[in-house]
């Protein structure tokens, strides 16, 4: 599958390692699932709301 001469396994690598940037960017605030799956699905925005994310409150 070609989109505009990008192969569909290019984009799925860019999409998972947004996510992986988004893991490690939410592991420490408490949320490394959520900034997984935003960084997968949204890209840079959803990198943007990680970054802006408060820490998860611990009891």
């Amino acid at each position: 599958m070609d989109i505009n001469g990008i192969s569909g396994g290019a984009i799925l690598i860019v999409a998972i390692l947004f996510g992986l940037v988004g893991y490690a960017m939410g592991k420490p605030k408490g949320y490394p699932g959520v900034g997984f799956f935003l960084g997968l699905l949204l890209g840079c925005i959803g990198l943007v709301i990680v970054a802006i994310m408060r820490p998860a409150k611990r009891d």
